[in-house]
């Protein structure tokens, strides 16, 4: 059954609404039309009682002014892109400049600030988008759908569907950020993070890879065991001092460039006992400790975010891909189908 509410009157006058999906097993999420961003997810933690576990805003008003993109779906290329400019096939591209000289999640608009249409499924929600030729400096007309949907009474499913009319580049994410304790409960050092990764993109202080994937035994930056997120987010090493925490994308071992969601990550919490694996068809995943969450304006029923207070894991493609020969490019041709999909399951320990 899905319930819907008014979410708010946008600046430039456009009404919007909240859509709760509500599951057989109680489960229960819920998603505005505004950047289809996910707005709670509700799930059980160890002794049954009900926890909403990501970050969000209780009105439109908060995602209108908002940088740090909490909830949304991120597109059309997720992350960065060096000095605004890409080339394919030797046709040379400039997009927005949101990032000082640089691009990054789409722009001032990209998806998150525009709204969606709504289609009511079975077991979720479908939203969808069409980015026209030219939007944000990007080539075509794309046109693009997201679905969250409930699996096997425990799993948020994501599923992403696109098609274009010119060669274009496509990399879309959703910019969730979770917090197994409550999104209220304060910052996540706690929380125990298993990425399966052997290699990490090595990156710059503005976190612009430098095109090398280098190996994470020895360093702060290796999670290939399940270690606490605070455990060295406070570590000197340069990738993590720069950003004050993580912000770096890591390759999926498993990536096999099917439609069958590899392995990507497990978190848990001792204190809640809610455990998720997050599965995903992308090559790598970006781990975000929310450093820029300080100054993020009152969230839901007044908690104020703080820097910490969650972790983003944003499956895609690497950051800057573009720019580098070796990194798997997001490159979508006229004509054909993108799809990806991510799965979080939830269980408890």
């Amino acid at each position: 059954m899905i319930e819907v509410k008014s979410f708010g009157i946008t600046r430039n006058g456009d009404e919007t609404q909240l859509y709760t999906y509500t599951d057989n097993s109680g489960v229960k999420f819920s998603v505005t039309n505004y950047g289809a961003s996910l707005v709670s997810l509700i799930v059980p933690d160890r002794t049954g009682k009900l926890l909403d576990v990501v970050l969000g805003y209780d009105g439109v008003e908060g995602y209108e002014r908002q940088f740090q993109c909490v909830g949304s779906v991120i597109g059309r290329c997720a992350n960065r892109i060096e000095r605004g400019r890409f080339n394919i096939d030797g046709e040379k591209y400039k997009v927005t400049k949101n990032f000082g000289p640089h691009h990054i999640h789409g722009g001032y608009k990209g998806f998150h600030r525009n709204i969606w249409t709504f289609k009511e499924l079975d077991n979720g929600m479908e939203f969808s988008y069409i980015s026209q030729d030219g939007e944000e400096g990007y080539p075509g007309m794309l046109n693009i759908s997201i679905k969250y949907i409930i699996e096997n009474g425990n799993t948020l499913v994501l599923e992403y569907d696109g098609i274009s009319d010119k060669d274009t580049i496509c990399n879309i994410t959703s910019h969730a950020y979770f917090n197994l304790n409550g999104y209220n409960s304060g910052n996540v050092y706690s929380h125990f993070m298993q990425i399966n990764s052997d290699e990490y993109a090595e990156a710059n202080k503005y976190a612009f890879p430098n095109g090398k994937l280098v190996a994470v035994a020895g360093t702060p930056m290796d999670f290939r065991t399940p270690k606490m997120i605070g455990t060295d987010i406070d570590s000197s090493f340069k990738q993590i001092k720069w950003n004050n925490g993580y912000d770096t994308n890591y390759a999926i071992k498993e990536y096999d460039g099917s439609d069958i969601p590899q392995f990507c990550a497990c978190t848990y919490s001792e204190n809640s006992g809610i455990k998720m694996t997050t599965k995903t068809t992308m090559p790598g995943v970006q781990f975000y400790t929310g450093n820029c969450l300080t100054g993020a304006y009152v969230g839901k029923n007044g908690h104020i975010m703080k820097n910490h207070d969650g972790f983003c894991l944003e499956t895609q493609y690497y950051p800057n891909a573009m720019a580098h020969d070796n990194f798997i490019k997001p490159i979508l041709r006229a004509g054909e189908r993108y799809h990806h999909i991510t799965r979080y399951e939830f269980s408890t320990i």
